[in-house]
C-alpha cells in the first residue's frame, strides 16, 4: 500500500524504535533518523514524532527531572505490526543494520551527558552526568579557564565516563 509521506515518516519512526529495542530521548532518534542517516529530513522528523505522540503510539517516560525518553507504546507495536509489509525489504534491513551496529553508541549519548556554560567571572562551568533511565548515578560540575578545556573535556566524557565512573566509584566504596 502506498501512503503520503506523513504517514511513510510516522512508519518508519515506529519501525526504528522498535530496533532499537531502548527508550531513546527526541534528541538521540532525530541524531538516528535525520543527521546520522537521511531517513526522513529533520523538521518533517521532528512533526512525526510530536504526531505520534499526540496519537499515543509512543510516549514519553520520564528519565530524569528534565530529561524524557521516548518509547513506543502497545498500540504503537500494534500499529507497526500492521505496516511492516509497507516498508520496503532493503530499507527494514539497512535500519536493522544501522541500529545494530550503532545501539550501543547511541545508548551512551544518552547515559553519558555532558554539556558547558559560560560563567559570569569568564570561566566556564563543565556538566558532566552519568545516568541510567530513570536516575542520574553521578554528577560532576567542574569549571574550567576556557572554552577549548570545556569543548574537550564534553566532547571526551561519552569515552571516558564508564572508566571513570568506575575509577571514583572503587576509590570511594575500597
Amino acid at each position: 500500500m502506498r501512503h503520503d509521506d506523513s504517514t511513510a515518516n510516522k512508519i518508519l519512526l515506529l519501525f526504528v524504535l522498535e530496533k532499537i529495542e531502548i527508550p531513546v530521548t527526541e534528541e538521540v532518534l532525530l541524531q538516528l533518523c535525520s543527521v546520522d542517516n537521511q531517513w526522513i529530513p529533520y523538521f518533517l522528523c521532528r512533526q512525526a514524532i510530536q504526531d505520534l505522540l499526540q496519537s499515543g503510539f509512543i510516549a514519553k517516560v520520564k528519565a530524569t527531572e528534565n530529561l524524557a525518553l521516548l518509547s513506543l507504546t502497545q498500540d504503537g507495536i500494534m500499529c507497526i505490526s500492521h505496516f511492516y509489509k509497507d516498508i520496503p525489504n532493503s530499507k527494514q534491513k539497512e535500519i536493522a543494520t544501522y541500529i545494530n551496529n550503532n545501539r550501543a553508541a547511541y545508548r551512551r549519548k544518552q547515559e553519558f551527558r555532558a554539556d558547558y556554560t559560560k560563567t559570569q567571572d569568564g570561566f566556564y562551568m563543565v556538566r558532566l552526568k552519568v545516568t541510567q533511565i530513570s536516575k542520574v548515578l553521578l554528577e560532576i560540575n567542574i569549571e574550567v579557564p576556557n572554552e577549548e578545556i570545556a569543548k574537550s573535556i564534553v566532547e571526551g566524557w561519552p569515552q571516558n565516563a564508564p572508566s571513570i565512573y568506575r575509577g571514583l566509584y572503587e576509590n570511594l566504596v575500597e
